[in-house]
């Protein structure tokens, strides 16, 4: 990610939630076909988890009742990246720094 420019942990977050926003708003509004294309698209670009975080999102959209905010749905968010920080390589975790 550092030779993309994204050098903190937070700017990786930060991306990885855009770019799966528009997974989400190409499944939205333009079907499955189409989030799929873009996720692998952002795949590509070495965000690797964009799917699985495009998914959890859906559950976000889905559940708002429990997760009136984005915020409520921190704290899922932030067990998901501690996930993809766990299962990062060396060079990714020295990268990210």
């Amino acid at each position: 990610m550092a030779a993309q420019a994204y050098g903190s942990p937070m700017t990786v977050a930060c991306e990885s939630l855009v770019r799966a926003c528009v997974v989400r708003h190409a499944a939205k509004k333009l079907g499955a076909e189409a989030a799929k294309r873009q996720s692998a698209e952002e795949i590509g670009r070495g965000f690797s988890w964009t799917g699985e975080l495009a998914a959890l999102l859906e559950q976000y959209e889905n559940e708002r009742k429990a997760y009136p905010t984005l915020r409520d749905f921190g704290p899922k968010l932030a067990e998901f990246f501690a996930g993809v920080a766990a299962k990062a390589g060396p060079a990714e975790k020295a990268g990210a720094r």
